[in-house]
C-alpha cells in the first residue's frame, strides 16, 4: 500500500533520489563489468559524472512519482 511521507520521515528528497539513483547505478553497472562490456576503470570524471546525474535524475523522477501517487490516488 502506498503512503505519502510524514513529516517524521528523517530521509529528505534529495536524499532519498541519491540513494535510489545509486541503487540504479550499480543494478546498471555492475552487470556491465560482469559481462565484460564496459570498465568503470577506464571512465574518466566526464564519463562518472554523466552516469551518475542521469542515474540521479531517474532516482529524483522515482522518489518524486512516488511521493505524488497517494495524493493522485486521493483525487480519483
Amino acid at each position: 500500500m502506498l503512503r505519502s511521507r510524514s513529516h517524521r520521515d528523517e530521509i529528505s528528497i534529495p536524499l532519498a533520489s541519491t540513494l535510489v539513483g545509486l541503487a540504479s547505478m550499480a543494478a546498471s553497472d555492475i552487470p556491465l563489468v560482469k559481462l565484460k562490456v564496459s570498465d568503470p576503470k577506464t571512465w574518466g570524471a566526464s564519463g562518472w559524472l554523466s552516469d551518475f546525474l542521469f542515474h540521479f535524475i531517474y532516482g529524483f523522477a522515482t522518489v518524486t512519482t512516488y511521493e505524488a501517487l497517494p495524493k493522485l490516488c486521493k483525487t480519483v
